[in-house]
């Protein structure tokens, strides 16, 4: 008999966090399932849900597996949120054909929060910033564990590819995020001029998105591997993950998993 209720498969200190944040935010009745790491990784049980034994994994009321995070929050959101809360308010690009100035960007730029820049977003995520974070925390964790004679000259082998490559694309993943996290300037009625005003969320509205679900992973990582500075360099960025990690749904993510702790500072 198929559970009424979607599953979730928890790891902690994971990027599943981010979906038991989003299923708290939809407020529906889940099963939640904890591991813990073994070793500092997932343990094998996970391979008794799914083969390639990775977290999150959700299995949805009719039975469906699902693995990969952009997925899992597609799915969620598409399925329990009726109200569309957590929906793009423009849900396509106006025709290009279309003569209407309200399309145009320097009326405010509105028509542009579509499905197609929220994609954009969540890519900018996943193919963008997520490798080259990952390459970083690998390349830590092998200095780390680098026998002591040799762990100099592996520390300066790290320091010389994240000078020469690592940091700037991460510079320029980050600088997009922060340029996404402004509104476009309005010019005012008076005087002819404007101010950028850091938008609540990445999409422009008054609630987290799938982009803001996805990209709040990334850059909490980035900040707990000390990777970027955001209070500095990316103050729309550090206002915004504040944001999201002081929401009511986010704290009680907290409480009802099984740990979460990167390691980083206090914000």
């Amino acid at each position: 008999m198929l559970d009424p209720k979607p599953t979730l498969h928890h790891l902690n200190d994971s990027q599943s966090q981010s979906i038991l944040w989003l299923l708290e935010e939809l407020g529906i009745d889940y099963n939640l399932v904890p591991y813990k790491r073994d070793k500092g990784r997932a343990p094998p049980e996970l391979k008794t849900i799914h083969p390639r034994g990775k977290s999150p994994t959700l299995v949805t009321a009719a039975g469906r597996v699902i693995t990969e995070r952009s997925a899992i929050t597609l799915y969620l959101i598409r399925t329990y949120d009726a109200a569309g809360r957590f929906q793009v308010a423009h849900p396509v690009l106006p025709s290009p054909l279309s003569s209407s100035s309200s399309s145009s960007p320097e009326n405010g730029g509105d028509e542009e929060d579509d499905l197609v820049r929220e994609e954009e977003l969540v890519s900018l995520g996943t193919a963008t910033l997520n490798p080259i974070i990952l390459f970083a925390f690998v390349l830590g964790v092998v200095v780390k564990f680098t026998p002591f004679l040799v762990r100099p000259i592996m520390a300066g082998f790290n320091l010389l590819l994240r000078k020469a490559f690592l940091d700037a694309e991460l510079a320029g993943g980050f600088a997009e995020l922060e340029r996404c996290l402004l509104l476009p300037k309005k010019k005012s009625s008076t005087t002819g001029t404007g101010e950028e005003h850091a938008r609540e969320y990445l999409m422009g509205g008054p609630e987290p998105t799938r982009a803001d679900f996805m990209m709040w992973w990334f850059v909490d990582w980035a900040v707990a591997g000390r990777l970027v500075d955001l209070p500095d360099k990316y103050p729309a960025t550090q206002a915004w993950l504040a944001r999201c990690m002081a929401r009511p749904a986010y704290r009680r993510s907290l409480e009802k998993g099984n740990g979460y702790d990167m390691g980083r500072d206090a914000y």
